[in-house]
């Protein structure tokens, strides 16, 4: 029986959840704080969401002069995690505009992030949206542009995003990704291990205009009034994830995980028109860090690359999200209180 590629998403990702690994912490690898509530305050060091957008209907016209790099800068968010266990809550609470604003216009951002799960496995969930952007290949794209004048912005221009993520790794008795990137957990010996991956997610983006700027409507044919574009995605795939460890407190990770997608899109213009359409793609997820982990203090300063391709007979859209961050944490002794011990009894937090 041959199954179609969204059935064989679905199979993959139960086919994750369900394997069960039997090996045991080795405590010479890495610890685990798992009575300790770890808080961390975090600044964004570059914070950009893109969507770069060329026209392939025109051939007379050079894919490059007719490409929009939409950006969306909130350079400077300041955000609070807070990890206890096999939980872990984030949230950005303040957004500083970047200098570069008078040529940029101004980017309206919130965000909020969830995670569960273990060493193993864990799930990952987030919101995020951002409302304004400008086009940083305006000087292509407009022969009266100056250097030093404003780029073209589209302050109704917004995007959307609801995503969850599931990864699962390899060797996980020895190797932890976690210390890398959340407090409750740190590497002693370097260690890699592969990773499985997947998502499902929903994106939305729209403006009250259209997405093409005036100068390039008719390089754009019947995309000129094209103001919306949702997806539904779902991929799998994997990778791999490593950590040098040096004096068993300074580190470095570096993340790198691929895999096929299968993408159900909806594409809305100014008209009222819409077109409904299912695409297979690749995205992927590139992640580095490096810091110092000791017994309570960590720091850690790492990048996060996501991507995604919504290309069609038409028009091509890359997808990326670009972040840096500066961590400071501190893991506070906890006892864990009566009502979590009981829970820590049931299947449910064993499963996890």
């Amino acid at each position: 029986m041959r199954l179609s590629f969204p059935k064989q998403l679905f199979l993959l990702l139960f086919l994750c959840v369900q394997g069960v690994s039997f090996a045991q912490q080795d405590t010479n690898y890495y610890r685990k704080y798992t009575n300790r509530l770890c808080v961390s305050i975090y600044q964004s060091i570059a914070r950009t969401y893109n969507f770069d957008i060329a026209q392939l209907m025109d051939h007379t016209v050079k894919k490059d002069s007719s490409r929009i790099n939409y950006n969306a800068d909130a350079n400077l968010v300041t955000g609070l995690e807070f990890t206890y266990d096999k939980f872990s809550v984030s949230f950005g609470y303040r957004s500083t505009p970047p200098k570069t604003r008078s040529l940029t216009g101004n980017t309206a951002h919130s965000n909020y992030a969830v995670a569960i799960g273990g060493n193993k496995f864990f799930f990952h969930g987030s919101f995020m949206k951002y409302i304004g952007f400008y086009d940083l290949n305006t000087a292509k794209n407009d022969t009266s542009y100056r250097a030093g004048e404003p780029y073209y912005q589209n302050p109704g221009m917004s995007t959307t995003a609801y995503r969850l993520k599931y990864l699962r790794f390899s060797n996980s008795d020895r190797f932890s990704y976690k210390s890398g990137y959340a407090g409750n957990y740190r590497q002693l010996k370097s260690c890699a291990g592969w990773v499985v991956v997947s998502n499902l997610y929903y994106q939305k983006m729209h403006t009250d205009s259209s997405f093409i700027p005036d100068q390039l409507l008719s390089s754009y044919g019947t995309y000129a009034d094209w103001n919306g574009l949702n997806v539904f995605g779902l991929s799998a795939g994997g990778g791999g994830s490593g950590n040098l460890v040096i004096g068993k407190r300074f580190f470095f990770n570096l993340t790198f995980v691929m895999g096929f997608e299968s993408q159900w899109r909806t594409y809305g213009h100014l008209s009222g028109e819409t077109g409904k359409r299912n695409y297979i793609s690749i995205s992927g997820d590139a992640r580095a860090a490096f810091g110092f982990n000791s017994k309570n203090f960590f720091l850690t300063i790492s990048s996060m690359n996501d991507f995604s391709f919504y290309n069609s007979g038409q028009v091509e859209v890359k997808s990326r999200f670009l972040s840096g961050y500066f961590t400071l944490g501190y893991r506070f002794k906890m006892k864990n209180p009566k009502i979590y011990q009981k829970f820590q009894e049931t299947k449910v937090y064993k499963m996890l």
